[in-house]
């Protein structure tokens, strides 16, 4: 990681514009952080938020007061008080949520941004480039940040419930598909390893071998039962012992693996607002993606947009319900 020099004393303040004491201290974080003033950038004789505020991009002033009013907790306890110093969790979050407002997903897009434009040096307290973004934000603080975007001033950082759209695609597992066995020998295994560990009650090993047969045992009887239902000459069913919910099905090139159906949900500003995996549905991962919408913006989208896979009674009648146009 790089920083721009921060000289802290072009124009001498004669411009007026005095420096808020609230943001004095405002890159000084806990001795696991490293510590950034954006305040002491400079565009010329301006400092660099008093540049922003005067050129149309007052909204990434705003959006920096944002990331810092979140809660980061969650993140600062995956930390270790050993070692180098580490950038603040903010600063990484700030990166991302300010790339995907201007539509830059990319490690290198965002690195690019980084390098020459202003607003990001603002808004994630002036890192020039960096090797790697920090993991995902937890749920939590994902849907704490579409709600606060959505209450934010300013066209640029608009992202309340409106048009969003939905797709799904097929995911290869991570079990071998040399490793599938029968519906039969599945549940069979389920048996002999709880009665295993039902002949020695102490060993831990056999009590949580015994508990992951007898899981995969249910999907596989379960399955059965749906398969007798809707083809009753047929009731061979393959799945991995491993990884029992994924269920054998093509993926887009036509070969036929263990897979799962992750689908997804994104706001027209480019953020996801929504995740869901399901084995084999995608039209059964929407009404949890849309409670994912309705939990950071405490409400349903106006219009959703979906392919043709989607297109069912149940999920006409979900939109129904929640009067969203689809």
């Amino acid at each position: 990681m790089r920083w721009l020099e921060g000289l802290g004393q072009l124009g001498f303040d004669f411009d007026g514009a005095a420096r808020p004491a609230a943001q004095r201290n405002e890159g000084v974080e806990d001795d696991l952080f490293l510590s950034a003033d954006p305040c002491e950038l400079f565009i010329g004789a301006q400092r660099l938020e008093v540049y922003l505020s005067e050129n149309g991009l007052g909204w990434v002033v705003g959006l920096a007061i944002l990331l810092k009013e979140l809660d980061y907790v969650a993140f600062m306890r995956a930390y270790q008080p050993t070692g180098r110093r580490a950038q603040h969790p903010r600063v990484m979050l700030g990166l991302v949520v300010y790339g995907i407002l201007n539509r830059q997903w990319s490690l290198r897009e965002l690195e690019g941004l980084a390098r020459r434009v202003v607003g990001m040096w603002w808004s994630p307290a002036r890192p020039q480039h960096y090797r790697q973004i920090y993991p995902a934000a937890r749920r939590d603080i994902k849907r704490d940040v579409l709600r606060r975007l959505g209450e934010t001033p300013g066209q640029q950082t608009k992202t309340r419930a409106g048009h969003s759209g939905g797709d799904g695609t097929v995911i290869e597992a991570a079990a071998s598909h040399y490793r599938l066995l029968r519906s039969e020998v599945v549940i069979a295994a389920a048996h002999e390893a709880q009665a295993a560990a039902q002949a020695s009650p102490t060993n831990s090993r056999l009590a949580h071998k015994a508990a992951a047969a007898h899981h995969a045992g249910s999907l596989a009887e379960e399955r059965m039962r749906l398969r007798q239902r809707r083809d009753r000459g047929r009731q061979d069913i393959p799945l991995s012992p491993i990884e029992p919910e994924a269920v054998l099905q093509p993926r887009k090139d036509g070969v036929s693996r263990p897979s799962y159906k992750p689908s997804a949900m994104v706001h027209e500003a480019g953020l996801i607002v929504g995740q869901h995996v399901e084995p084999t549905s995608e039209r059964d991962a929407l009404k949890p993606i849309l409670d994912q919408h309705l939990a950071a913006y405490g409400q349903m989208p106006m219009t959703v947009l979906l392919d043709a896979g989607f297109s069912s009674f149940p999920v006409l009648a979900l939109m129904v319900e929640h009067d969203i146009d689809v």
